[in-house]
């Protein structure tokens, strides 16, 4: 369970991508084929998917519940991978809502999300040495870019924060 439980409302998606849903194995659309797929809420389009670095965030389809966030070089090619079911990570048709930000340093951005969604599926810890290497200043710039701290709930974010890695190391 995420620090802020079921309810999303607590989390500003402002700078992520529009929540889409996407059922798993079924085929994205392509405009080069003009092939589509369509789903509840909007269609999942290949082409809007950037292929640049980033992080990206499932959840259920009710878009409450964290299931699993990753980070990739290309979130094109991650994404594909995980919606046609080749990453392990996610169930063959189960259907998910799913939302990606772009990132240049993916690696510091995933383990902020990953602190404060606690995907129930994310088992790793390799978030660990993304913290290690900076500074609070740009953990916390990150932070608020990613919509999960503002100056609203800094002390409430700090301390879990703090409590969450000092009970990781």
């Amino acid at each position: 369970m995420s620090w802020w439980g079921s309810n999303s409302s607590n989390i500003d998606f402002k700078n992520w991508s529009d929540s889409v849903i996407h059922k798993i194995g079924d085929v994205l659309e392509d405009t080069r084929t003009e092939k589509t797929y369509k789903q509840i809420g909007g269609i999942l389009k290949y082409a809007d998917v950037p292929n640049n670095s980033g992080i990206y965030l499932f959840r259920d389809i009710n878009d409450t519940k964290n299931i699993y966030c990753g980070k990739a070089n290309d979130l094109r090619r991650r994404l594909a991978e995980h919606l046609t079911g080749q990453s392990g990570k996610l169930r063959k048709g189960e259907e998910y809502t799913i939302r990606w930000i772009e990132s240049s340093n993916h690696g510091l951005s995933e383990a902020i999300a990953v602190i404060c969604f606690q995907p129930e599926r994310n088992d790793g810890n390799d978030w660990k040495n993304s913290m290690r290497r900076e500074d609070s200043k740009k953990i916390l710039r990150e932070a608020e870019r990613l919509g999960v701290y503002s100056r609203d709930n800094q002390e409430d974010f700090c301390l879990k924060f703090l409590d969450f890695i000092s009970k990781e190391i």
